[in-house]
């Protein structure tokens, strides 16, 4: 019988053993007893097919990766409480530091990537313009032609992540925003001669259009190229209870709109009860602040990345939310 069990009930990220690191790695199903933090899921296949227990007694003939609790409780008591939803791969790093910090963390990987393409030729224009790490990962993994064809054209990227991305497949960019949106990023194109030129977007397929309008006011021939669609990981289901119930939350961060729709719908009927115990959302930016403001009081920081969003967490020290400061 193909059976591994592990007693692991709310053992904290950074705790976790390589050994259970590559059991979750590989499994295709996993049977976790109610009482254990799902957080240790993040380390799992998105696709992985995830069921709960309460009595191990039922499960003593399945076959899978089973993760027991053990008597100890999770201790919450006096802990800021931190809704972080994402993609799974930004989640376990920043999972990972808050809980080492002793914070109590609920990540929730609201956002995934499906590939639209299985081949990339590179079409003979002047631009192109990266809007996301996410689509240069995904034009590079794809790209059959010779990437010495992108030595006649210039580069663009939105933001410090874009560019870091770029940067690994040895990449410089031409032109990178002083300020990480899609509104500036367009402002500095102009500036920079993309009036009438022959502009490539690789882009996901569903965007705000602000590039794709923008330049074709200027005159410019534009391309657009969808990389990947936005979709909701079937493991997201897996933490979608204890966020539910999870009481006051000091912050509730969010990186992008599609995170914030695909945790409102997840939620349902129960998101405005919850969004009411939310003291400070915290976005990675404007676009998506925009997308909350409804639902409580609102921050992002001036620089858009992750990093600059736990400042709002970390400038505060111990304590809830009283207001911004």
């Amino acid at each position: 019988m193909n059976r591994e069990v592990f007693v692991v009930n709310s053992l904290p990220l950074y705790l976790v053993p390589e050994r259970l690191k590559r059991a979750l790695g590989v499994a295709k199903h996993i049977f976790i007893q109610d009482g254990v933090s799902p957080n240790i899921l993040l380390f799992c296949n998105e696709e992985v097919e995830v069921e709960f227990f309460k009595d191990a007694s039922l499960i003593k003939e399945k076959e899978g990766l089973i993760l027991m609790r053990s008597r100890d409780k999770e201790r919450d008591r006096g802990k800021r409480k931190i809704f972080l939803s994402m993609s799974r791969y930004d989640l376990i790093d920043i999972t990972m530091r808050l809980e080492q910090d002793g914070n109590c963390v609920y990540p929730f990987p609201s956002i995934s990537f499906k590939p639209l393409v299985k081949e990339i030729k590179i079409p003979d224009v002047d631009w192109i313009v990266f809007t996301s790490k996410v689509g240069v990962n995904y034009f590079f993994k794809f790209l059959s032609d010779d990437i010495r064809k992108l030595d006649s054209m210039k580069i663009a990227c939105v933001g410090k992540k874009t560019e870091e991305a770029l940067n690994s497949f040895g990449i410089e960019a031409d032109v990178v925003p002083e300020t990480f949106r899609g509104e500036d990023l367009l402002e500095t194109l102009i500036k920079s001669n993309a009036r009438g030129k022959r502009v490539l977007l690789p882009q996901a397929e569903e965007t705000r259009g602000i590039l794709e309008k923008g330049l074709k006011e200027e005159g410019a021939e534009v391309r657009v190229l969808p990389l990947y669609r936005n979709i909701v990981p079937p493991l997201c289901y897996a933490f979608l209870e204890r966020a539910k119930n999870a009481g006051y939350i000091d912050y509730a961060m969010f990186t992008s709109p599609s995170t914030v729709q695909h945790t409102i719908k997840l939620f349902g009927d129960m998101w405005k009860e919850w969004s009411r115990n939310v003291g400070l959302f915290v976005a990675i930016g404007p676009v998506t602040a925009k997308v909350l403001e409804r639902w409580g009081k609102v921050v992002y920081p001036e620089e858009f990345t992750i990093q600059n969003m736990l400042e709002f967490v970390y400038e505060r020290g111990d304590g809830r939310v009283e207001e911004d400061s």
